[in-house]
């Protein structure tokens, strides 16, 4: 992607959101999604420039919001998709989530919060916001980018292996 004017550097992340098959006992099995969040560096909040949702033919520019907590004398960052409302069938079909970063943020392992960890904490909300399945993803070598799979959270998230995409898929 092409700089900002001044040479300020930008990237574009896209990330394939899809679901896999789940056991229909447990509680967030066809869930679809309200919103997807983020846990990111304070300082990033100027870096979104673009939020995309859909495959690149028919993309659409969506909205993003970020909120600020704090918690024993710490600022804490999310950067929220708050109103993707995706039924579980939309999501079956390896939905494409893009976000374009610029500036000191523009990879992901500056934007995101474990970036320096090489990861990237991603929450995903159902419709009532009573299932949040949450997983780290690793964004460390952004030429081939890692899937990040999230089975029945709590208690703990599965990384798998290297795709070439950012690719996220959770059990509901």
């Amino acid at each position: 992607m092409s700089p900002l004017p001044g040479g300020i550097p930008r990237i574009k992340h896209c990330f394939e959101i899809d679901t896999v098959d789940c056991d229909p006992s447990t509680s967030c099995c066809g869930m679809g999604m309200k919103k997807i969040e983020m846990f990111v560096r304070n300082e990033c909040r100027q870096s979104v420039k673009l939020a995309l949702l859909g495959d690149q033919s028919q993309s659409q520019s969506i909205s993003w919001s970020f909120t600020q907590d704090t918690h024993d004398g710490s600022t804490y960052t999310t950067f929220k998709f708050p109103n993707l409302h995706l039924s579980r069938d939309e999501i079956r079909n390896a939905t494409s989530l893009c976000i374009v970063l610029s500036d000191s943020c523009a990879k992901l392992e500056n934007f995101c919060y474990d970036g320096k960890d090489n990861q990237c904490r991603v929450t995903f909300f159902s419709e009532d916001e009573s299932c949040c399945p949450t997983g780290l993803t690793s964004v460390g070598n952004q030429a081939t980018a890692p899937e990040v799979e999230v089975d029945n959270s709590p208690p703990e998230a599965v990384v798998t292996g290297d795709l070439g995409r950012h690719r996220s898929s959770f059990r509901r």
